[in-house]
């Protein structure tokens, strides 16, 4: 279970010139969303010494946020390792294909790129933004260097996620 909270008092509206208590509510809405975000991609319920994916190198402490349940990327990781695989500190186009082929049996599942997208991290987005093959218009007509975003790769989706290994200070 997981949940928010925002203290408010009445006389803060009182006292105030501006009108801040939409503000504050949208700022709880943001928060929120990307803290679910964060939860959906980087959960893990591992309590164990160095084995949570998001402190290799130390213990969760209880209540931190990712430990409410399991997500994509411990799916990946450590439930089913078949659908692991490293880019081995490079990115090339040819990983994005290597990616979709391990999704279902011989790569079914990711043969539909209406039904599957790529999350990737900061990190990540923006060496893909330096491809070649995305880089330019004589190469993709939605080029990098012309719009500012990768938004598909091989016709899949992209989706940046600035929340993921956002506890993290190494991401």
């Amino acid at each position: 279970k997981i949940g928010s909270r925002g203290l408010y008092s009445g006389e803060i509206t009182e006292d105030s010139l501006i009108a801040f208590a939409p503000q504050l509510r949208l700022q709880l809405e943001t928060s929120g969303a990307e803290i679910v975000e964060h939860l959906f991609i980087d959960g893990d319920v591992e309590t164990s010494a160095s084995k949570n994916i998001n402190l290799i190198d130390g213990t969760p402490t209880a209540g931190d946020i990712y430990l409410a349940f399991d997500g994509f990327r411990k799916s990946a990781l450590v439930t089913t390792t078949a659908n692991s695989r490293s880019a081995g500190g490079s990115l090339a186009i040819e990983d994005f294909l290597s990616t979709m082929q391990l999704m279902g049996t011989a790569g079914l599942a990711g043969t539909d790129p209406t039904k599957v997208a790529f999350i990737v991290d900061g990190n990540t987005y923006y060496a893909m933004a330096r491809l070649p093959e995305v880089k330019t218009k004589d190469i993709n007509t939605a080029a990098t260097v012309e719009n500012g975003f990768v938004s598909k790769v091989f016709g899949v989706g992209v989706l940046p996620s600035w929340q993921m290994h956002r506890t993290s200070a190494k991401r």
